[in-house]
């Protein structure tokens, strides 16, 4: 009876695998064990992703808010002349603007902007080039 499970055949271990009552080997059950928890992952991370851009789609959008800026600036921790510019006219050039920042505010040193410090501001129509 041992000679039976020890015995091989042209195939390898094909005859002892009949007798023990392996059907397929322990590898291929691996393989198909982690293809199908991969399959499963992989589905689920697709239906949260359909389910982020149903939410996301039936979102509004917000409206953009409309902000002007102050005929005079006081200046906060972390002001530049540069970030003051680009905050009050972001579609403009913004070394232009610091430019009538400055020519509106003699004396200026844009280095030693202090907290507290009130700026003037240009108006559109005051701005070289009219109110683009």
């Amino acid at each position: 009876m041992l000679a039976d499970y020890v015995r091989r055949d042209v195939s390898g271990m094909r005859a002892l695998r009949r007798r023990a009552g392996w059907t397929v080997r322990p590898w291929r059950r691996a393989v198909a064990v982690a293809c199908a928890v991969l399959l499963v992952a992989a589905m689920t991370a697709a239906w949260a992703l359909l389910l982020l851009h149903i939410a996301y789609w039936h979102t509004p959008t917000p409206e953009p808010v409309s902000w002007t800026c102050p005929a005079e600036w006081v200046v906060m921790p972390g002001d530049t002349l540069w970030r003051i510019a680009k905050t009050c006219w972001p579609e403009a050039h913004t070394g232009q603007m610091v430019y009538e920042i400055r020519r509106l505010n003699p004396g200026l040193d844009p280095g030693r902007l202090r907290v507290g410090q009130v700026l003037q501001l240009p108006v559109a129509t005051e701005i070289a080039g009219g109110g683009r």
